[in-house]
C-alpha cells in the first residue's frame, strides 16, 4: 500500500513523501518517526560538533553563523554551558561585617 506523508514544516508548508508500506499501522509508526526525526533537525556533522564543543569550553563563545545550523538538542547544550559559565565566573558575595 502506498501512503503520502506530509510533514509540517512551516505555517502553510510541508513536506511530502510517498511511501510503499507494508500495513496502515506501519504508515502509522512511520509517520511519528518522521515527525520526530524533523523536529530534532539534522544539526551540525559530528567533527563540526566537536570543534564547537571544544571552542565553547576553551573559549567561552561558539561561532554564530554555527547557531543556525545547530539542532535543538545542540543549541540547549551550547546554551546551558553559557549559564553554567556564567554561573561559575561570577563573583562570590562579599559580606559586610
Amino acid at each position: 500500500m502506498k501512503a503520502i506523508q506530509r510533514i509540517p514544516t512551516d505555517q502553510y508548508a510541508y513536506i511530502e513523501l510517498e511511501i510503499e508500506y507494508p500495513s496502515v499501522e506501519e504508515a502509522f509508526i512511520d509517520h511519528e518517526r518522521l515527525l520526530k526525526l524533523h523536529e530534532a533537525g539534522v544539526g551540525l556533522s559530528a567533527s563540526d560538533w566537536k570543534k564547537c564543543r571544544e571552542r565553547m569550553l576553551t573559549t567561552g563563545e561558539c561561532d554564530p553563523n554555527l547557531m543556525d545550523s545547530m539542532n535543538k538538542a545542540q543549541r540547549y547544550w551550547i546554551n546551558e554551558t553559557k549559564l553554567a559559565m556564567r554561573a561559575l565566573s561570577a563573583q562570590e558575595p562579599t559580606i559586610n561585617v
